[in-house]
């Protein structure tokens, strides 16, 4: 049993997580960038809320404290990306050598974070010393749960650590004055991306704008650029577009439209003018309309999953409204590729004959269970699907005949057959 409160909680975890094959269940097809994306999206650590470890990691957190939670998921996060960036399952051989990489790392940009202290032993293990880098680079406050806006700020710049992590990779040759460059730019963007949408949205600024300042605070610039960046929220948002954002990585541009489909996302209502910024923002960062789609799916999707485990999610939005805003989403990527996945139905010869024998008699539970399982499938095939990991508790037969129009299905098909059986009575499994 793994105790990360304890000393020594890396070793445990590295037995632990040398068992799975964590690869074997990612697409080889996605490029490394979006495999990473696709790994980490639902733990949440890219919102600044890591809830739980991938779920390719079957490990149970939830009776570790929330510190020593947030601890193991960034140093999962990071082991992911050595390993994925090598193309390698991660034996304990693989997991020491990324350890090794993520000491340097943190070596050259946190240097305070690895220091030996007076007391240390002169020969202290690479897991001990990773041990007091994770202690001291996660905090936690009491409060932190209790408000969107602080506990979306909280930790949220430790996704870009994972981002300048990979720069560490691709470029080891970096001094340490280059590598904490590189993350203070990225720290000015969110803060310039962020400011747009706190100054746009006038109902809510007031009451944010002290969360705002909590947020400068938190990143590695210095004091007066911290000053002049609390104040960036008073500028016009048009101004605000200043930066070459795709002249970088992948996941760093997507990470940026996510932090901000986060914050409009975050008072329920979204403005005209947030939806204009928003696709603005996307072409500046050479991101299509099925990535903006994408990033407020993901976002929507995370939230519905992870409803019972984040205190002010629930307060700041309804579930019921949410799930609507979910499912028209849904149906607007679905439109997209629907005579892609009209011809994948088609062709699925098992799904078919369900679909056939629904016309003439009630299915079974098991039955119907299998025909979710094969539209479920099918849409594992949309881009949008393939990028992430697919929110399946919200896929029932009910949302699922929602968001896939009925000219997908065969033209004899009812889809009040699969939903409503002759006996009228509600089916649990079903219709959840």
């Amino acid at each position: 049993m793994m105790d990360p409160t304890e000393k020594n909680w890396i070793e445990k975890y590295f037995e632990l997580r040398s068992e799975f094959d964590f690869c074997s269940n990612l697409s080889s097809d996605l490029p490394f960038e979006q495999k990473l994306y696709k790994y980490l999206q639902p733990s949440g650590i890219i919102y600044g809320h890591p809830i739980d470890l991938p779920k390719e990691i079957v490990i149970d957190t939830t009776e570790w404290p929330v510190k020593e939670r947030l601890q193991v998921i960034l140093l999962e996060s990071l082991l992911a990306t050595y390993l994925l960036k090598n193309n390698i399952k991660g034996g304990i051989e693989d997991l020491n050598n990324a350890v090794s990489e993520i000491e340097s790392f943190y070596t050259k940009t946190k240097p305070e974070l690895t220091k030996r202290s007076f007391f240390e032993s002169k020969t202290r293990s690479k897991l001990f010393v990773l041990e007091k880098v994770f202690s001291k680079r996660v905090n936690v406050k009491a409060e932190w749960n209790t408000n969107f806006w602080q506990g979306f700020f909280h930790n949220i710049l430790l996704f870009s650590d994972v981002i300048a992590f990979i720069e560490h990779l691709n470029k080891p040759e970096l001094s340490s004055t280059d590598l904490v460059g590189y993350l203070k730019n990225m720290h000015v963007q969110i803060i310039h991306l962020l400011s747009i949408n706190l100054n746009i949205n006038k109902d809510t600024k007031e009451v944010n704008v002290k969360y705002f300042h909590y947020f400068v605070e938190s990143t590695i610039l210095n004091k007066e650029d911290k000053k002049e960046a609390s104040n960036w929220h008073k500028e016009s948002y048009e101004s605000k577009f200043q930066y070459n954002y795709n002249k970088t990585s992948w996941l760093k541009r997507k990470y940026l439209l996510d932090l901000v489909a986060l914050s409009v996302w975050a008072d329920q209502s979204v403005s005209f003018l947030e939806k204009e910024m928003m696709a603005d923002l996307a072409q500046r960062l050479e991101l299509d309309e099925v990535e903006l789609d994408e990033s407020g799916f993901a976002v929507e999707s995370f939230v519905l999953c992870k409803w019972n485990k984040v205190h002010y999610l629930q307060k700041k939005q309804s579930y019921l409204v949410l799930s609507k805003r979910i499912t028209k989403r849904l149906q607007n990527i679905i439109q997209k590729y629907s005579g892609f996945i009209k011809t994948e139905i088609a062709e699925n010869n098992e799904l078919i004959e369900l679909l056939k024998i629904s016309q003439e008699r009630s299915l079974s539970i098991e039955e119907k269970d299998k025909v979710r399982i094969q539209l479920v499938d099918i849409l594992k095939f949309v881009p949008t699907f393939a990028m992430l990991a697919m929110p399946m508790p919200l896929l029932t037969i009910p949302i699922l005949l929602k968001i896939l129009p009925k000219e997908m299905f065969p033209s004899s098909f009812n889809p009040n057959a699969l939903t409503i059986p002759r006996n009228r009575k509600r089916n649990s499994i079903v219709e959840g």
